[in-house]
């Protein structure tokens, strides 16, 4: 019954686009561009305006559309480039308000190595 109001996304964002994984049976992944950029030379998301925007798009077109009650999404998110150091606060706490604003009710961001689905959902499931 979970399934029917939750989806598990995995989001991978890389310059001035979204790669977004839905982690269920009929596994699917899209690449959404910005038709705005948001990347600066210096933050992977310098215009938060312009990613919050091309991301609830994005999410919106790939959840699968429920007749009763609007999925809501738990979300793993990960900057892909930009973060050779490692990420500050700062671009932690956008990355998060990113997932939050596109409609996430729980939120996990990884750092590392780009996940594997299984990987993602063990990361949603607390495992």
């Amino acid at each position: 019954m979970k399934n029917f109001f939750v989806v598990n996304l995995y989001i991978q964002i890389y310059i001035n686009r979204f790669i977004i994984t839905i982690l269920d049976k009929n596994e699917r992944t899209e690449t959404f561009f910005a038709e705005e950029s948001f990347t600066t030379k210096r933050l992977l998301v310098g215009n938060f305006k312009a990613a919050e925007h091309c991301l609830s798009i994005a999410v919106k077109n790939i959840i699968p559309n429920s007749i009763i009650v609007p999925k809501k999404a738990a979300v793993v998110i990960q900057a892909m480039e930009m973060n050779e150091d490692g990420l500050c606060e700062v671009e932690e706490r956008v990355l998060k308000e990113l997932a939050y604003s596109s409609g996430a009710f729980k939120v996990f961001l990884h750092h590392g190595h780009a996940l594997s689905s299984q990987e993602a959902v063990a990361i949603i499931n607390g495992e």
